[in-house]
């Protein structure tokens, strides 16, 4: 009889613990976030000519550049492909902003209204509506030795210079305007808070308890 009661208990107290889990810890959800954008040469070599890419941010990212956050409103893009001239410029091609950290960043994207978040350090992450994006391509390095400059300004006005390393004579250059659109709704992913972990294997526990149960009465 007491055992019978004891697992009644342990029961009811499984199903509690699970409804208070779920109801209380709600998912957290990340979007990644993508446009696609268009450059129009008006100026110089390649006049007339089109050339697209894309680039795409986590508005859970956040802000500043390197492995510590930055308690300055200026964020990273995550993902970044420009098709131009039957070359792919990607991320990896960014100006030297990851070593000298200059304010504001050769490349970075602004909010209207980013967030202000203490987990436990100070930073922002992306909210409201894009408002500066800027891109500067290059792999010209410290040593004064490169090859192109490509950069995407925040008032929509685009250039691009190609010259030899040594000498530096300049190959071709140009200059033009650009936007951006989003491409599609951001897709969200849900990331279970471990409350609702701790729910799910309380279920599990309860279920087990009334198997038990059974086979005991059987």
């Amino acid at each position: 009889m007491a055992n019978s009661i004891y697992q009644k208990l342990a029961l009811a107290t499984a199903g509690t613990v699970l409804s208070l889990a779920v109801m209380e810890t709600p998912s957290v959800k990340a979007a990644i976030i993508t446009n696609d954008f268009t450059v129009n040469i008006t100026d110089g070599d390649f006049k007339g000519n089109s050339y697209t890419g894309f680039f795409s941010y986590d508005d859970s990212n956040p802000s500043g550049y390197g492995d510590s956050p930055r308690l300055l409103p200026y964020f990273a893009p995550l993902d970044f492909n420009f098709n131009f001239l039957g070359t792919t410029y990607s991320q990896l091609n960014y100006g030297p902003a990851k070593i000298s950290y200059p304010v504001p960043p050769y490349s970075y994207l602004t909010f209207s209204n980013p967030r202000l978040v203490t987990n436990p350090r100070v930073f922002y992450i992306p909210g409201g509506e894009l408002t500066e994006v800027k891109f500067y391509l290059t792999d010209y390095n410290y040593l004064g030795i490169g090859s192109y400059f490509i950069t995407f300004y925040p008032d929509y006005d685009f250039s691009f210079q190609f010259f030899n390393q040594f000498p530096q004579n300049t190959i071709s250059s140009g200059s033009g305007t650009w936007q951006y659109k989003l491409r599609e709704e951001p897709t969200s992913t849900s990331v279970p808070e471990p409350g609702t972990v701790f729910g799910l294997s309380m279920l599990g526990f309860g279920w087990l308890l009334r198997k038990k149960k059974a086979s005991f009465q059987a």
